[in-house]
């Protein structure tokens, strides 16, 4: 059948993804505020055991899920999620 779209048809499925994310954002929970730990949940390892150096942050090895929670963290402050620690 034939759809009198005044959009190309391809885009109508990025158009209905999009839109489900926005709708689902705005169902969501509203995150007031990350508090997280440092050592072995930020980066690998206990900076005041082993110092800066013995922490895991290699990208390609095992500070590879650090490194990515670092990220995620990074883009929610971005995105205007206050961040605290605890230690």
């Amino acid at each position: 059948s034939v759809a009198k779209l005044p959009f190309h048809p391809d885009a109508a499925t990025a158009l209905g993804v999009e839109s489900g994310r926005i709708i689902s954002r705005s169902r969501r929970q509203k995150v007031k505020a990350i508090v997280v730990d440092l050592d072995n949940t930020l980066w690998g390892g206990v900076v005041g055991d082993l110092g800066a150096e013995g922490v895991y942050l290699d990208p390609n090895g095992n500070g590879r899920p650090y490194l990515q929670l670092q990220s995620l963290l990074k883009d929610l402050s971005d995105e205007g999620v206050p961040l605290a620690i605890v230690s």
